[in-house]
């Protein structure tokens, strides 16, 4: 049927169409009889593009049919249809503003997810063929990548293109990003001496072309930074000098999905490839810059930690031993984002014996660093955190602990600070029956506070 529809030299955009929907539809199904049903058009590229040169759609189609091929493990069949259509004109790279330009608006800061044209669906038959580790296919992906990811222009050039496409070369990170791992490029290197070790030196190109870019002609390709540093977190085994490079360019760029590298090179990088010499002092340096100062990383930083000590296994208190001399750092200065983080890793270290007394009297600093804050701004505020779990957990442990802090917490309120789980507060506060003398004592003392601060709404606390 395929055969009679495109006789025509010039089949209409109807029909292309149709054959469009025939491909994708087949293709889910069984992709070796779809590649047989257009096999014919894909002989040689004169034939492809004279035949499918009015239909992006359709040559797109073949290309996901391709990736289909690949994860069938029809590679040939595969790696034909990656020859025809890693060079194709789609999409048209300009700057000229438009809806479907996303070019232009990765350029001007924007990520666009969708895949919807020819060139850009190419690295995703890549993918597949590299997650085979199979290491002739593994070359033939990364050719094939370094050829989408144009860092010399040259294929731009070919299609009468003004520059690179950016939209192409984020897409292409991915592939590239699936070689970078330092197992993927050991079996490179088997195969062909110093070939995983191109990698890494397209990393750093990439680097040194996009540092180009941004300078001569002011563009910010966040999207394709955001990317590059997933390339570098698979990558891993760099020189000290090496890290260096890539952290400056991402902190220059402000990057903030970098945080990783920055907790990589200073916590873990030495202990990870001890054959390959790396001082972190520099790293280490940074870390703590970063976790005591305003920037982009800082709460991105304190969720990652907070990730660490929530962690399911019997080493989470091993691990954040390594990190907290960075996490205390975290309190120093007031910001909603990382405090959250920091009272959700709370939650979990007071639970831990080891901890408890340290962090109870970090927890209390928290407190007193984010009401400081709050009361000096002079605005009207509802505070979220530190949420009741915590407040559960003292009371739990030990209920002198409890109202200690209780009542430390409420000293810090004033008229313009409303805690947004009072009710939740005031139901655990009921619950205590004070045993001792200086319970006791700190019990009215909370029913006071808890008078003051909510006369109206609450009444009278004494039990």
């Amino acid at each position: 049927m395929i055969d009679r529809l495109l006789q025509a030299e010039n089949p209409s955009e109807r029909v292309l169409q149709f054959v469009s929907s025939i491909i994708d539809a087949l293709s889910g199904h069984d992709s070796l009889k779809t590649y047989d049903l257009v096999k014919p058009y894909l002989e040689d590229r004169t034939t492809f593009r004279k035949v499918f040169q009015n239909s992006p759609d359709v040559r797109s189609k073949i290309v996901g049919l391709g990736e289909k091929l690949a994860r069938g493990k029809h590679y040939d069949e595969a790696r034909r249809i990656v020859d025809l259509c890693v060079e194709d004109t789609d999409p048209g790279t300009s700057n000229i503003p438009g809806p479907f330009n996303y070019h232009l608006e990765i350029k001007q800061g924007g990520c666009p997810m969708i895949i919807s044209d020819v060139r850009s669906s190419v690295p995703w038959v890549l993918r597949a063929l590299v997650s085979t580790e199979d290491p002739a296919l593994m070359k033939y992906a990364l050719e094939k990548t370094e050829l989408l990811l144009d860092l010399n222009g040259q294929l731009a050039r070919r299609l009468g293109y003004p520059e690179p496409d950016y939209y192409v070369r984020l897409q292409a990170l991915a592939s590239f990003g699936d070689l970078a791992s330092y197992p993927r490029r050991r079996i490179l290197n088997k195969y062909e001496a110093g070939l995983g070790d191109r990698v890494k030196t397209v990393a750093f190109r990439m680097i040194d072309v996009l540092e180009d870019e941004i300078k001569r002609s002011g563009i910010k390709p966040k999207a394709i930074c955001e990317f590059l540093v997933r390339v570098f977190n698979l990558i891993g085994d760099l020189k000290t000098e090496e890290a260096k490079r890539v952290l400056q360019f991402f902190e220059k760029q402000e990057v903030e999905d970098s945080f990783c590298l920055f907790v990589y090179f200073a916590l873990y990088r030495r202990q990870q490839f001890r054959h390959i010499s790396f001082d972190p002092a520099y790293f280490e340096g940074k870390l703590k810059e970063i976790c005591k100062s305003h920037n982009v990383y800082r709460s991105k930083v304190a969720w990652f930690f907070w990730r660490i000590a929530d962690e399911d296994s019997n080493e989470c208190e091993e691990r954040f031993g390594q990190i907290e001399p960075y996490w205390e750092l975290l309190f120093e200065i007031y910001d909603q984002h990382v405090f959250n983080s920091l009272y959700y890793t709370l939650e979990i270290t007071l639970t831990w014996p080891s901890k408890y007394q340290y962090h109870k009297r970090i927890l209390k600093r928290a407190i007193e660093v984010e009401t400081d804050h709050l009361r000096r701004t002079g605005k009207s505020t509802q505070l979220w955190e530190p949420g009741t779990k915590i407040f559960q957990i003292l009371k739990d442990y030990d209920v002198t602990d409890f109202l200690e802090v209780l009542a430390f917490f409420l000293e810090q309120i004033n008229e313009n600070i409303h805690y947004y789980s009072v009710p939740q507060l005031i139901a655990i506060f009921r619950s205590v029956s004070p045993a001792t003398v200086k319970q006791k004592t700190m019990h009215r003392r909370v029913e006071s506070l808890l008078g003051d601060l909510y006369p109206d709404k609450y009444g009278d606390f004494s039990v």
